[in-house]
């Protein structure tokens, strides 16, 4: 084996889609005609992901890095992103240790906008490529392979007898280029396995949030590949895998509102009938553009909201009006486009009417009926502004709550520890820094964790208790729960878990919370509808889905329906048709449930 390209290392999060890194893709197939070059994901290699010794970080890191030593290369490119950066250097330092003669890369955009820190701390790295690599990766690898002049090499970083050196940036790729760069095989990852196409939309963002790095690492050129291409190669897909859903993936797929319509018109016109979703930004769409897009059959929008309050949003340089982008989500969702949202908090000049903002926001998005949102606390990021406001206050606390995609006590080891207080310029995500919000409301994205797992078959209660205190009264009221809860989640490893693990953990939870709810609110009508949401939540995680009937002393289907408290005798069965769980009263369907 002559390459070797490794993806993000992430053994924290278990990821719902297990989605392809296009990049890593199409410099494997840049690279295919003159290497023998393989792509690792190590997502996908089940039993040794699962083998790993969770009690013994460095030992874990050892044996990932023997599996990809046991493949011979030449050399190894790292993909690194902030999350996963300690382990992706960790196994990229064993690598070197266990064979000298390996050379090892790191890219991504963890590795670009650490360059120089990287190659002074860590005497294993041969180089880094920066940015964009497609006009980089084969001169870089022509030179690795035949001890070449790097200085020859556009956008890369690299030792020298005087220190590092840093080449010219490589020529960012065009608007008409990005369709020479279609990834159509996806291997080792199978489409068919996760039911969607991804494919690459554009790149850039002209926005200058001061909380994100993407223009440091893509260029705040905006760039969208030509519509014409983009559906050309959807059709091509669809011909070589049978798969009509496709993720769209760019930060800001319908800026370009001229260039959305026509995408949208062309599907509609031709009677393709191809599912997509994207990224969007909230100010980006309106009534007639949804329309559009919905009868063009787009399935999914996520939307980056990240702040409810108005000053903030001014702030941060997100610079979105709160209440146009409350409108947009209501008007996507509205036409039955699943729409995700995602927010933030904890920002360097966030106050805490400023976060109450954003929680109203949050309260008025779940009760129109979605349970798709995010709330992740503000973690450090490298080379962005708002890291720079927060830089004198930064601390290190090997107990912090950080969020769940960056920090699992569990798999963080002494050694690991050691080297995060070492070079706290490369982790500084692992850092944190206190503001009134941080600390009066740490671990409330646990709550809101909570919700988004349980609204499924716990909705009305919930509603119920934010109606009665408010996300921030019901956070406040039960924040040592909070706190409980996500030292548990701490103490099990990505591997270690599935949808009912944590269905049963959380709910686990918020019984605890209910059980305090009832004896207080003391009302027959909450009280029974805990208790049928209870026989639910035990429905789902009892995997033999035997049918079973509870009995109740109120008329379920009224007080449900509407909300109506009539003392009668009621018998319900729980039990699964076609997949569905459904909950019936003698002949009547009242209630039917996906599965999460």
């Amino acid at each position: 084996m002559d390459i070797l390209l490794v993806s993000s290392i992430n053994v924290l999060w278990p990821e719902p889609d297990m989605a392809p890194y296009l990049g890593l893709l199409v410099l494997r197939d840049i690279l295919k005609d003159d290497y023998e070059v393989e792509y690792v994901d190590f997502r996908l290699i089940d039993e040794l992901v699962k083998s790993l010794p969770t009690r013994d970080p460095d030992e874990a890191m050892r044996n990932l890095a023997r599996y990809l030593l046991s493949k011979k290369p030449k050399i190894v490119g790292f993909y690194t992103i902030c999350n996963t950066f300690v382990f992706s250097s960790q196994v990229a330092a064993c690598v070197k240790e266990m064979d000298a003669e390996v050379k090892i890369v790191f890219g991504g955009p963890h590795a670009t906008v650490t360059a120089q820190g990287c190659l002074e701390a860590f005497p294993f790295l041969d180089a880094v490529c920066l940015g964009e690599a497609e006009r980089s990766i084969k001169p870089l690898m022509d030179a690795l392979m035949n001890d070449g002049d790097l200085a020859q090499v556009p956008g890369v970083a690299y030792h020298t007898n005087s220190g590092v050196a840093i080449t010219q940036p490589a020529e960012l790729i065009s608007d008409e280029e990005l369709g020479h760069y279609t990834v159509f095989d996806y291997a080792p990852t199978s489409p068919e396995t996760i039911n969607v196409i991804y494919l690459e939309g554009g790149r850039g963002c002209p926005y200058s949030c001061t909380f994100c790095s993407t223009s440091t690492y893509w260029g705040r050129r905006f760039r969208l590949k030509p519509v014409e291409v983009l559906i050309e190669e959807m059709d091509k897909l669809y011909e070589m895998y049978k798969i009509s859903t496709f993720g769209i993936l760019h930060d800001h797929f319908t800026s370009d509102k001229q260039r959305i319509r026509e995408f949208c018109r062309l599907l509609i016109d031709s009677g393709r009938n191809y599912q997509w979703s994207c990224s969007a930004r909230a100010d980006s769409l309106d009534a007639e553009l949804l329309d559009l897009m919905k009868e063009s059959q787009c399935y999914a929008i996520y939307l980056g909201i990240e702040t409810g309050s108005n000053r903030m949003q001014r702030i941060i340089r997100k610079n979105l009006r709160a209440e146009d982008a409350l409108e947009a989500f209501k008007l996507a969702h509205e036409r039955g486009i699943a729409t995700k949202v995602s927010f933030i908090y904890g920002f360097v000049e966030e106050t805490e009417e400023d976060f109450l903002e954003t929680l109203k926001m949050i309260e008025a998005i779940f009760m129109m009926g979605t349970r798709l949102i995010q709330l992740h606390p503000y973690n450090i990021t490298p080379a962005t502004e708002e890291t720079r406001k927060a830089k004198e206050r930064l601390y290190f606390d090997r107990n912090a709550m950080l969020d769940y995609s960056l920090y699992n006590k569990k798999l963080f080891s002494d050694e690991y520890m050691r080297l995060i207080e070492q070079n706290p310029d490369l982790y500084e995500q692992y850092y944190t820094f206190d503001t009134l919000v941080r600390k009066k409301y740490q671990n409330i994205d646990t709550l809101i964790h909570l919700i988004v797992h349980l609204s499924l078959y716990c909705r009305k209660s919930i509603e119920h208790l934010i109606g009665l205190y408010g996300l921030a009264g019901l956070f406040l009221k039960h924040k040592a729960r909070f706190k409980d809860l996500r030292e548990r989640i701490d103490e099990i490893a990505a591997f270690e878990r599935d949808n009912i693990s944590d269905l049963a953990l959380v709910y686990g939870v918020y019984e605890q919370m209910l059980q305090n709810e009832i004896e207080e609110i003391n009302d027959l009508g909450f009280s029974q509808i805990c208790k049928y949401e209870r026989h639910l939540v035990e429905f789902v995680v009892d995997k033999t889905r035997k049918p079973v009937v509870h009995g109740f002393v109120l008329d379920m289907e009224e007080l449900l329906t509407t909300g109506r408290c009539i003392e009668a005798s009621c018998n319900l069965i729980y039990f699964v048709r076609e997949g569905q769980i459904i909950t019936m009263k003698g002949s009547s369907i009242f209630s039917i449930f996906g599965f999460i």
